[in-house]
């Protein structure tokens, strides 16, 4: 399936991973690192970049935090920094923690941010003293709406729920995401920023869509990835069968084949799940978004299913788990734009049908379209010197379908 759905989007490099029941069910990858390069496959043990997905993780952290009596989910940006009331707009100040979680903050939407990511670069300083200051210079300004309204994507929110994180722990996000996240749920390929290191192709490449609509190479270095100070809106990196065991753990709260007390208490589960505003995604019968997961009803499924994609413009990734039926799912590609998005849209519509038996309801044909009405007079005939021009029928032969490249797995627990 994976070198059908390669084949089909152009990307370089492609993986996947299905967990049922804290098992691993299927693992695959197929491909290459840089486009061209066919001595460089990608592995299972390669590094991916995951985005947006990281919003997730840091909806996580907050839990854990609230869970810890550090902060609530109502904690206003006030709240934890008093002393930037003189410096932030007054509309601004009772921003909460869930509002910044649920992008409904009313912070301008993410293609207004880059002129506060320019500043923020340049502040000597740790990657907490760079997100503070982006956080304050965004709360100065104008809301685009008023706080708990309107749905409005924003990784700013998220470099400030970031940074109320790292005032209220004394660490910082990356230390944070470490020993509470990485540590815990033995997610040992974890990191940040692009995998590949400078000059090398131990790792995936990144691949940018251009102007042109082809994929180019994006050498590893500073440009393979959004500013570091961005980090809990978006710069984790996992390898594929790590990023599965995260999807997993979402399911329940807990590692899989860990029996210790849950991570995430069943209640946090419940908040982090919640619909908070909806937000539509196309394709979907229905869509809201929660505390770092988007919330989707199929067409045709009562229940929902929870998903997330990531993209910095040069790789994509995504996850869907659906408690109903135990199951996770997640895909990642190193190249971003419309063929990364095809790709692993593809990927986890193709194997949850497969491994969750979902089958998606068939619309009702539309209702013939009549003929137009008959000429009041007879039409003239053709001309003996111009042949009709019949418009040719095309006829696509029947292919059978690429063999699947998934790996059948037995278990998840790490060994």
């Amino acid at each position: 399936m994976l070198d059908g759905v390669k084949a089909d989007t152009g990307v370089p490099g492609l993986a996947a991973a299905v967990t049922k029941d804290d098992r691993m069910v299927a693992i695959g990858c197929v491909g290459t690192r840089l486009l061209g390069r066919n001595d460089l496959p990608v592995t299972q043990a390669d590094l991916f970049h995951l985005g947006s997905v990281t919003k997730s993780m840091t909806a996580v952290l907050a839990a854990m935090m609230v869970q810890r009596g550090l902060l609530k989910w109502d904690s206003t940006v006030a709240d934890i920094f008093p002393e930037w009331r003189s410096h932030i707009r007054r509309e601004a100040q009772g921003i909460t923690l869930q509002q910044l979680l649920s992008h409904t903050a009313g912070l301008p939407a993410s293609e207004n941010e880059r002129a506060l990511y320019r500043e923020a670069s340049l502040v000597e300083g740790s990657l907490g003293d760079q997100r503070q200051l982006l956080a304050r210079r965004a709360l100065a300004q104008r809301l685009a709406s008023p706080p708990g309204k309107v749905f409005l994507y924003s990784n700013t929110g998220y470099i400030i729920a970031g940074a109320m994180l790292e005032k209220v722990s004394g660490e910082s996000w990356e230390e944070l995401m470490r020993e509470r996240l990485f540590a815990r749920l033995d997610l040992s390929s974890g990191g940040f920023g692009p995998p590949a290191r400078l000059g090398d192709t131990d790792q995936p490449w990144a691949h940018e869509w251009t102007d042109a609509r082809t994929l180019k190479p994006v050498p590893p270095g500073p440009n393979a990835d959004n500013p570091p100070f961005l980090g809990p809106a978006g710069t984790v990196h996992l390898a594929i069968e790590d990023f599965a065991r995260y999807a997993a753990f979402l399911l329940t709260g807990s590692p899989p084949g860990d029996d210790r007390a849950p991570l995430l208490e069943e209640a946090s589960l419940q908040i982090l799940r919640e619909p908070i505003v909806a937000a539509p995604p196309p394709g979907a019968e229905a869509a809201s978004y929660g505390l770092g997961l988007g919330i989707v009803r199929l067409p045709g499924k009562e229940a929902p299913v929870f998903e997330h994609k990531g993209s910095n413009g040069m790789n994509t990734a995504l996850f869907r788990f659906d408690p109903e039926h135990r199951i996770a799912i997640v895909a990642v590609t190193n190249a971003g734009g419309p063929p990364g998005a095809e790709a692993v849209q593809k990927v986890i519509d193709s194997l949850y049908r497969e491994y969750a038996g979902y089958t998606p309801p068939v619309r009702p044909a539309e209702p013939p379209v009549p003929p137009p009405p008959a000429p009041s007079h007879p039409s003239p005939r053709p001309s003996k010197t111009a042949p009709i021009v019949r418009p040719a029928i095309p006829v696509t032969p029947a292919s059978p379908a690429p063999p699947s490249s998934m790996q059948r797995q037995r278990g998840l627990e790490r060994r």
